[in-house]
């Protein structure tokens, strides 16, 4: 169990500091302007409540010498003039209060926008490696529970600190005329809070980091039952009851430990409010006794009775907002954790081909019919078009291991893609074939071994260097909730309306978009009004449509014919073969008519090559292929 002794959680506190200063630099570099013109509002408002004080004095003096002389205009004027300049006071306070209120959303707003702006740029620039990791989701989700609120809320408490702080100084002053053990009592009656909040926050972070994956969890579950994705199968197979089960069930033991915890806050908070009470009940009792000795005047005690309660509130206010820094403080953590994140997928060197590269690569150009003469505004003959150079690329005794896993899924792999051909690996689930492409990408990195591109370590390259010369169509393509012409320049973005009807005419889309309400202009799935949703295979046909819009060197297609019938499947062939005129191709499939149709053949088992060849030389060979073949024929 861990310490709360003083000691212990001013160790702690001090452990977290150095993020203090962290947040505020990020959230006043995000709107500079207005954060002083709200820090100035803060300042003008916390003088406010000590005006009204010292007016209070004035007001309670001047009727009771009024009373006592009679109620004259000379008399009557000095507590009329403090009762006006109080109500003018509470007047400006309102005002201020409004005028900080806009201020203080328009700052919020920019801020906001600007430290979403901060994770949306980390989250596209972390290494793809951390996604397959279980432990990085418990930091993302910790990340994203504050995410841009957290450090504007942090800045925030400042502020209330910063003004809570003012004004109790000036409280004080007021009040040490009568004293110097009244502020000792203000802060006596008011630190156990401090200490209070802080051991209880402590708690409060501790389990609400032991519990994040339970947390997602349930976030998994809420998932299920409403996202559209699910919706059949959960109606299909009566699945509704199941999960809502499973959810109520797990949000009902974290129901109960935050309960649990949260009672004890409740209860130390009273104790401590016991405890100001008593400072205030002495306080009080002395300055009555003090009035009745004709010490102090009526005045003095309605000023004093005022002041040391506020400064009592403003003590309070003051320590839970030092209490709630600590507690933002442990969060930040977690989401400055996130932002420190650093890449390691980075290039060694330029990528600018050599001599050598770029005579080799034309002549095997020439000879394949592609033509490398820049067109006008195209890149330098230093710098071919990206997509002109045939690529051949070579897995030289790669070994790969998923994060969290012992099993290799790529166990001493070597496996060449000649320039200009199609290869296909063929092979059983989990053989490791999918994670080809997510090595070849550099979206992973291989623990051993390397890859070749043209004879060089694609390590040489910048990642998004490298995926510029790659196009993909992954496995289980993305659907995106827009229109025929945005989904298939995404593949692309700098392509034109004929690029854009092109590729889709290349994958065999445009038959189907031709027939749609607004054809290429129409707003395709179900998430938004007048959206029209397409089949599995369409689906699939505009995705490949995306890969085709893309200029590059190297295809790599996961999958691409599973959603089509046999038909289809063989227009696809036909398609590919005109889309990608001669450009290195690396087909992913299950499917053996796809293979049957590739310039060679690999067999892949357990993350390695056991076969190659032709769709032919396979057959005579008798091997794996060639079992698999009969099989099919059979069926």
């Amino acid at each position: 169990m861990e310490s709360s002794t003083t000691f212990e959680i001013a160790r702690k506190a001090a452990r977290r500091f150095p993020l203090l200063p962290r947040t505020v630099a990020l959230v006043w570099s995000a709107a500079p302007g207005w954060n002083l013109a709200w820090l100035l509002l803060l300042s003008v408002q916390s003088m406010i409540p000590v005006g009204q004080v010292h007016l209070t004095r004035v007001l309670v003096n001047g009727l009771a010498a009024a009373i006592g002389k009679g109620l004259t205009w000379d008399n009557a004027r000095a507590p009329l003039i403090a009762a006006g300049l109080m109500g003018g006071l509470f007047v400006l306070g309102l005002g201020l209060q409004s005028l900080a209120g806009w201020v203080s959303v328009v700052q919020s707003e920019t801020v906001r926008d600007k430290l979403s702006l901060r994770l949306h740029d980390q989250s596209i620039a972390i290494d793809y490696r951390h996604f397959d990791d279980p432990d990085f989701y418990d930091r993302l989700y910790r990340a994203r529970a504050g995410g841009a609120e957290l450090p504007l809320a942090q800045v925030a408490n400042l502020g209330s600190l910063f003004q809570s702080a003012l004004t109790l100084i000036a409280m004080a002053a007021v009040l040490v005329r009568y004293g110097l053990w009244v502020p000792v009592a203000l802060l006596v009656g008011t630190i156990p809070t401090l200490f209070i909040t802080m051991h209880n926050s402590r708690r409060l972070y501790r389990w609400a980091r032991e519990s994040t994956p339970r947390q997602r969890r349930i976030w998994y579950y809420d998932w299920l039952l409403t996202a559209r994705e699910n919706a059949a199968e959960l109606r299909h197979f009566g699945l509704g009851e199941f999960w809502k089960s499973a959810y109520q069930a797990e949000r009902g033991k974290l129901r109960a430990e935050r309960i649990a915890i949260v009672r004890r806050q409740a209860a130390g908070q009273f104790a401590a409010g016991v405890t100001g009470l008593l400072a205030a009940g002495g306080a009080l009792l002395w300055t009555g006794s003090r009035v009745l000795l004709g010490a102090l005047t009526l005045g003095d005690i309605a000023l004093f009775a005022q002041a040391f309660n506020q400064g009592q509130s403003l003590m309070r206010s003051l320590l839970q907002n030092a209490g709630q820094t600590y507690t933002n403080l442990l969060y930040l953590g977690d989401f400055f954790d996130f932002l420190d994140l650093e890449p390691t997928a980075a290039g060694r060197g330029g990528v600018v081909p050599s001599a050598e590269e770029k005579t080799a690569s034309g002549q095997t150009a020439r000879a394949m019919g592609i033509n490398l003469e820049p067109a006008a505004g195209a890149e330098s003959e230093a710098a071919p078009p990206l997509d002109a150079l045939p690529v051949s690329l070579r897995l030289e005794n790669v070994w790969f291991t998923y994060p969290g896993s012992q099993e290799p899924v790529i166990r001493d792999l070597s496996l060449s893609l000649e320039a200009g051909m199609v290869t296909a690996v063929v092979g059983d689930n989990g053989a490791g074939k999918s994670t080809l492409v997510k090595l070849i990408t550099r979206l992973h990195e291989p623990q051993q071994g390397r890859i070749l591109w043209n004879g060089r370590d694609v390590r040489d390259f910048s990642p998004d260097d490298l995926r510029r010369r790659i196009t993909v169509l992954l496995q289980v393509p993305m659907q995106y909730q827009e229109t025929v012409t945005t989904n298939v320049r995404l593949g692309n973005l700098d392509a034109d309306e004929p690029r854009v009807r092109g590729a889709a005419e290349a994958s065999g889309a445009a038959r189907f978009v031709e027939r749609l309400p607004r054809r290429y202009d129409t707003l395709l799935g179900r998430w938004f009004e007048d959206g029209v949703d397409l089949s599995t295979g369409e689906w699939q046909q505009l995705a490949l449509a995306r890969a085709f819009a893309r200029p590059a060197s190297l295809y790599l297609l996961d999958e691409p014919t599973s959603a089509l019938d046999a038909w289809a499947e063989a227009d696809w062939y036909a398609r590919l073969e005109r889309a990608r005129a001669g450009r290195t191709t690396l087909v992913i499939t299950h499917r053996l008519t796809t293979a049957q149709q590739a310039d060679v053949i690999r067999v892949m088992v357990g993350g390695r090559i056991v076969e190659s060849g032709t769709h032919k030389e396979l057959i005579i060979a008798g091997g794996r292929y060639a079992e698999a073949w009969k099989i099919r024929e059979r069926g």
